[in-house]
């Protein structure tokens, strides 16, 4: 009944739902702490994404600290390669980079992509979304230049091969390396 809760919740992200989410999540967290322990994963993932949509939202005063003390909660219970840990260090590297911090985020999507990599494999959709992040972050700062280019059209080919043409990750970082590829022809770079 409460995993049935939590992806209750969940379900609503993609509805464009984050206030229902953040308030399922909200209702289900105590009960999670109290019948499996606050250590325990259930509890950690509930809260990975209860933070996740507070932090999106602008509903954490602090949410770079909120993140690093979930991160110290999370790896030590399920490793530093789980994919909620790795998630956790990805919205850490994304917020820092929202957050005006681009070396430090640099630093964590670098990071996370080599665990993941060694992990659970270049071609996980974490990795691949770290990745991507870490190309578009490098494109804010030098532009489309061709390095930039190549690594997210190698990008491209790996989410189109391991998630499908059609998968919403895919199609929208094709989009924008269809942007970028234009930019660049329209220099005559």
């Amino acid at each position: 009944m409460l995993r049935a809760r939590v992806l209750s919740a969940a379900a609503c992200l993609p509805q464009g739902r984050p206030d229902l989410a953040r308030e399922r999540l909200k209702s289900v967290l105590p009960d999670l702490t109290r019948v499996l322990g606050p250590g325990h994963p259930d509890t950690l993932s509930a809260r990975l994404l209860s933070l996740q949509v507070r932090g999106e939202m602008g509903d954490i005063p602090d949410r770079l600290t909120a993140i690093r003390e979930l991160i110290g909660d999370i790896t030590p219970v399920l490793g530093a390669g789980h994919p909620d840990t790795l998630a956790a260090r990805y919205c850490l590297a994304e917020w820092l980079n929202g957050d005006g911090h681009p070396d430090d985020a640099e630093a964590t999507f670098e990071d996370v992509i080599a665990t993941g990599t060694e992990h659970l494999g270049p071609d996980h959709n974490l990795v691949l979304m770290a990745r991507s992040s870490l190309t578009i972050l490098r494109h804010d700062r030098t532009g489309a230049d061709s390095a930039v280019i190549d690594d997210m059209t190698a990008i491209v080919a790996a989410m189109e091969r391991t998630l499908g043409p059609a998968h919403q990750t895919a199609a929208s970082t094709r989009r924008l390396l269809t942007q970028w590829q234009s930019t660049q022809a329209g220099s005559g770079a």
